[in-house]
């Protein structure tokens, strides 16, 4: 079933100006981490060649229905951009997160802050806070130690 949440990414968004500055601030946020094997989570976007640059690394995409699918493998690193917001079920995905993720190894989460219902873009199923969030990762069992704004 196709979410009216989820969206299909073109080339106009991923060039407009506050996409291109968005990339480039979480570029900033994220640490040089030696990987070998990346995820990153969602169709496939400059940002992920971004990603391969900076890690030194391959990185591979999801191509399924995130609320449903089964991930497989073990990764390094991996990194969820701006998708939770649009997923029915972001406590599946984060659950699925946690079993490929090797010991030791880097979760990169970044969504738009929690803002009162009537703020929220039409396009997202979910927007939460910090705490919201942060109770959802607790509950995977994965650690978190880092917090951007």
């Amino acid at each position: 079933m196709k979410s009216p949440f989820q969206n299909q990414i073109y080339s106009d968004y991923i060039n407009s100006p506050h996409v291109i500055i968005h990339w480039e601030k979480t570029q900033a946020f994220l640490n040089n981490y030696n990987a070998k094997r990346g995820l990153d989570i969602g169709d496939r976007t400059p940002f992920t060649d971004q990603l391969e640059s900076f890690f030194n690394c391959p990185f591979e995409n999801t191509t399924f229905d995130l609320n449903e699918g089964k991930l497989e493998g073990e990764y390094d690193i991996i990194t969820r951009i701006e998708i939770i917001e649009h997923l029915f079920n972001p406590l599946h995905l984060l659950t699925e997160i946690a079993g490929i993720l090797k010991d030791g190894g880097k979760f990169y989460l970044a969504t738009p802050k929690g803002k009162p219902y009537f703020l929220w873009s039409e396009d997202h199923f979910h927007e939460m806070s910090y705490k919201s969030i942060q109770k959802l990762v607790e509950r995977t069992g994965c650690n978190y130690s880092e917090r951007g704004n």
